[in-house]
Parts: C-alpha cells; structure tokens; sequence
C-alpha cells in the first residue's frame, strides 16, 4: 500500500446488530490513511466528492505516531 497518495483505503462500520457482510448497507465512515504532510485543501475537497456525502476521516502516521482526524464546514456571522 503507497501511503502517499491519497486515496479512500477502509468503509468503517460500526457495531449493529442489523449487520451483514453480504449487504452491509452504508459505512459510518470512510477512512483515508496518509503518511507525512496533511492533505491540501483542494485534495481534502476532491477526495470528499468520492465519499458521496459520507463522513471522511484522515490516519495520518507520522513517525510511529498515529493520529486521526476529520473536518466540518464552519460558517462564521459576518459582523454588521
């Protein structure tokens, strides 16, 4: 596996007892591993357009280290 480029690698399903492999229904979520630099803004963009509205969540391994995270539009009130 080539962790440097970025692409969707695991479906994440998480524990339901309505559950089956042979029809598992939509993820949780997506999970893209990466390895050194975090993602540009346009790359986060363009791999979010993949997901198809499914919530994306980033590995990043960076010397031994494994983080997780994830991002959300945030819209700010404009001041009068």
């Amino acid at each position: 596996m080539d962790l440097n480029e970025l692409k969707l690698v695991f479906d994440v399903y998480l524990p339901n007892g309505k559950f089956r492999k042979s029809s598992p229904g939509d993820p949780s979520y997506v999970l893209s591993l990466i390895r050194g630099q975090p993602p540009s803004k346009m790359e986060i963009e363009a791999i979010e357009r993949q997901c198809g509205g499914i919530p994306l969540k980033f590995c990043l391994v960076e010397h031994g280290r494994v983080s997780f995270y994830s991002f959300s539009i945030v819209e700010l009130p404009v001041l009068p």
